[in-house]
């Protein structure tokens, strides 16, 4: 079982607010921005993924779509690798576990009948001296509610509603494994081949 961090918001924030700032200057890295909506209306996708590379996005995905739109040079490079594809496919997955989650937690977290959406990020960066690791913030409405360090496996809860998500994730050994071995294991190597894709471009354009 994951260890838990206590309840006090504004030393873990500034305890990440640092590491990502550090993570910003001396480093590249992967990062993909998820809403999941388990009950979207018809013509509305469930869920949507926007994949950036040092803050730039290269990739937007809709669950259910079996296609992603790839932007700019890097996207179009990306594109004729087959990394975008295993992307999707594990990404898409993960959607799918977190979508059935959502429905499990919402009695616990939200009194109305709709289950809530939830804002997610992963971050992975990319350091030179082959540290690795990586990080996932989970949000309510905006509010960042719950932490996971993929590589220590510790929980931050920042809000009440992230303890009650945390609770439901970090029960299921499968998904604990997901959010553990996707920063640390597939990201790292999506990255490493996207970097590669992304300097050859800047270098091609003279950027």
């Amino acid at each position: 079982m994951a260890r838990t961090a206590g309840f006090k918001a504004g030393p873990v924030l500034l305890e990440l607010l640092l590491w990502l700032c550090q993570t910003l200057v001396d480093s590249y890295s992967l990062s993909y921005n998820f809403t999941i909506n388990p009950k979207a209306g018809l013509g509305h996708p469930w869920c949507e993924v926007q994949g950036q590379i040092h803050g730039n996005m290269f990739l937007y995905y809709q669950c259910g779509s079996r296609k992603a739109k790839l932007f700019g040079p890097l996207g179009m490079k990306v594109n004729s690798t087959k990394t975008w594809e295993r992307q999707m496919e594990t990404l898409n997955y993960l959607m799918e576990e977190l979508k059935k989650k959502l429905l499990d937690v919402k009695a616990g977290i939200f009194t109305k009948n709709a289950p809530p959406t939830l804002q997610g990020r992963m971050m992975c960066p990319w350091k030179e001296d082959g540290r690795s690791g990586g990080f996932w913030w989970l949000s309510f409405s905006g509010q960042i509610c719950l932490l996971f360090d993929a590589k220590s496996r510790n929980w931050t809860v920042l809000r009440s509603e992230g303890g009650v998500l945390k609770e439901t994730l970090d029960s299921d050994r499968e998904m604990t494994g997901l959010l553990t071995r996707i920063p640390n294991g597939d990201c790292k190597s999506w990255l490493g081949q996207v970097l590669e894709i992304w300097k050859r471009t800047l270098e091609m354009t003279g950027t």
